[in-house]
């Protein structure tokens, strides 16, 4: 990365949000993991929005209502989720835990909060040693003042170009669902010549 931006040879990369962010010291979201893995918080979703909805089913602020939420409560990890443990399944498929001896400590009513802490925390950190390594290299070729002036979407740019769209290409691959729709069909034919014209690639993006 740091000889391609030296010598402006673009590499051909397709890296993920999660690495080019942390190269210049920005932070990795849940929504940066989700881009390349919609179901890697699935599990503390689910969670928490059962536990809303056992909390929404029992408003009323009564002995007898109080008494009830602690059954549902109770309950739902009891049964619902008494598979879950203090461990989680890695991008390797390896298993991990949270914890010491995490894969013997169930999820309960008092540890869920603690759980979902550790889950997130592992999903947002899982990648910090390989992008490291490659923090490491780049910055002993290009100086952090100077990476510094860069957004993670920047910095992309400099070392692969911008990304081209070839309309020409997705027009072979394109497959039409119904049967009146064609490659001539008068409102097709525009579609595709509007998508070739002019347009900038974040343009194209929206189609």
């Amino acid at each position: 990365m740091g000889m391609a931006i030296q010598t402006k040879n673009l590499l051909n990369l397709q890296f993920p949000s999660l690495l080019w962010k942390p190269l210049v010291r920005q932070s990795v979201t849940v929504e940066d993991i989700e881009d390349i893995d919609m179901q890697s918080f699935t599990t503390i979703n689910e969670l928490e929005k059962r536990v809303k909805q056992t909390k929404t089913m029992n408003t009323s602020v009564t002995a007898d209502s109080e008494e009830k939420y602690t059954d549902n409560i109770n309950f739902l990890f009891d049964s619902i989720m008494s598979e879950l443990h203090f461990g989680i399944v890695g991008s390797n498929m390896q298993t991990y835990e949270l914890v010491p001896n995490g894969s013997t400590i169930p999820i309960t009513v008092a540890n869920h909060k603690e759980y979902c802490l550790k889950y997130c925390e592992y999903r947002l950190q899982e990648f910090n040693k390989q992008v490291n390594y490659i923090r490491q290299g780049l910055y002993s070729v290009v100086s952090w003042p100077m990476l510094a002036l860069y957004t993670p979407s920047e910095l992309e740019e400099v070392v692969c170009g911008k990304p081209i769209t070839d309309v020409d290409l997705l027009k072979q691959q394109t497959e039409y669902r119904c049967s009146t729709d064609h490659h001539n069909a008068p409102y097709i034919k525009r579609f595709w010549t509007v998508l070739k014209g002019k347009l900038d690639e974040d343009q194209k993006n929206y189609f």
